[in-house]
């Protein structure tokens, strides 16, 4: 399991393909030492793997198992004295809370101190609500609580739903634009679920958004404590999808393309319906059009 936490202000780093460690929030930047960036390209060689496997099938289960290689185990005790076992592949940690990725679960272990923000997750997801003619199935890109757990220490367990094929961004590492240009689309798309529910998530970053490298599929399952409701001309979560775009490109920025790199310095546009017939134009007719582009890293 790969995590890297900045000693200058405690947050999650992003990691370049060139084993450069960059936090998103203070702007800190290191490098790997020997040890850590052979671990790092041990795991990026089977991630690779796992991600060029077959679409079904025993190779793909076969390597999916050589990934899970890396993943840690934590132990928790409810309130009434049962061991929970949770085996993760990445976490991050915000505001004090810790955010687990399990195989077919995201896990929100929530402290004592902060179990309020149980009750906003759970509100906001709540208020989440999808046009009647929604076909593409938008209420799988967002968090569905499986299970609730006081533990033994006052702290709080939220565990939601994944599938097993969704990975949270940061875990790729950089990504070349033609990749990050679905992403952006996905997420464009997740906006106007949000904003035809009247809600601002707050925390789009690339810990927050988990991707499926093998449809090209997308969800916001990070951060919700952050979200409320919706101000007038708030653009926050436009912001937050052209911030992560950026982080995702990282040092290969500077060979994407122009219109992509336009779109993400730009402003973005009055509200999230607008922003997405923005990029659609940007896709269509200045990227070439929409293409399914085998992800690789």
């Amino acid at each position: 399991m790969l995590s890297f936490t900045c000693t200058n202000c405690g947050a999650e780093m992003s990691i370049s393909r060139i084993g450069m460690l960059a936090c998103p929030y203070c702007n800190a930047k290191k490098f790997f030492d020997d040890n850590e960036l052979n671990e790092y390209r041990a795991f990026r060689k089977r991630m690779l793997e796992f991600i060029s496997a077959s679409a079904q099938g025993e190779e793909k289960a076969m390597h999916a198992q050589r990934l899970w290689t890396d993943s840690e185990n934590i132990r928790f005790v409810d309130a009434n004295g049962n061991d929970i076992s949770i085996e993760y592949i990445y976490c991050n940690v915000e505001d004090g809370m810790t955010v687990y990725t399990a195989r077919r679960n995201v896990i929100y272990h929530i402290p004592k101190e902060k179990n309020s923000y149980a009750e906003v997750i759970l509100h906001n997801l709540m208020k989440l609500s999808y046009p009647q003619a929604d076909m593409k199935g938008l209420s799988k890109c967002f968090p569905k609580l499986a299970g609730r757990f006081a533990l033994q220490d006052g702290a709080l367990l939220l565990i939601f739903e994944k599938n097993e094929n969704f990975y949270p961004a940061a875990l790729f590492g950089e990504l070349s634009a033609k990749h990050v240009e679905w992403i952006i689309s996905r997420m464009e798309n997740i906006a106007c679920v949000l904003a035809y529910s009247e809600l601002v998530h707050g925390g789009i970053t690339p810990d927050a958004v988990y991707i499926n490298p093998w449809t090209h599929e997308a969800a916001l399952f990070g951060s919700w404590h952050k979200a409320g409701h919706a101000l007038p001309a708030d653009v926050s979560d436009l912001e937050g999808i052209r911030s992560t775009a950026k982080m995702l490109l990282g040092g290969g920025i500077a060979a994407a393309p122009a219109p992509l790199l336009e779109f993400i310095d730009g402003k973005p546009a009055a509200d999230a319906y607008e922003d997405f017939a923005c990029w659609d134009e940007v896709i269509e007719k200045k990227l070439g059009g929409r293409h399914f582009t085998k992800f690789e890293l």
